[in-house]
């Protein structure tokens, strides 16, 4: 797979990911909580958002491990900070899957989960999905200093 291919690939994942997170903000407007089983379908939501997650870390570190890793000099950094991103994220997938629906700080938990996940799929597209970084050509743009 070129690197454009893999590009647009794990970017096609994000929009997914992007449309469930939309989703499950929607769930949890105040005026939804009216709506029988609202809890219910907010819990689908975000399981179906956890099986897509789970599956776009996987599909990432298979795609981006080796496109990234001799990119460039920064590439074995860049690869170390995905898999500890990685790490972290599905720490705090566990958590929040974990955490009891019926607490009051559970939609507050939820929400800052969804701000930290988008957050976090804005600084991927910058730091690892530019063209500058996931290149087809093999020729760095600063290969001479210009």
């Amino acid at each position: 797979m070129k690197p454009s291919e893999i590009r647009q690939t794990i970017l096609d994942e994000h929009a997914h990911l992007r449309r469930k997170i939309a989703t499950i903000e929607a769930h949890l407007m105040p005026s939804l909580s009216r709506v029988p089983r609202w809890r219910q379908d907010l819990q689908r939501e975000l399981e179906e958002l956890a099986i897509a997650f789970r599956a776009h870390l996987d599909s990432e570190e298979l795609l981006l491990r080796s496109a990234i890793a001799d990119v460039d000099a920064s590439g074995p950094m860049r690869l170390q900070e995905m898999e500890r991103e990685h790490a972290e994220q599905r720490s705090a997938l566990s958590s929040i899957m974990r955490h009891p629906a019926a607490d009051p700080e559970y939609d507050a938990s939820l929400r800052q989960f969804l701000r930290i996940l988008t957050r976090d799929l804005e600084e991927e597209e910058r730091d690892l999905l530019g063209p500058d970084v996931l290149r087809d050509d093999s020729i760095s743009i600063d290969a001479f200093g210009g």
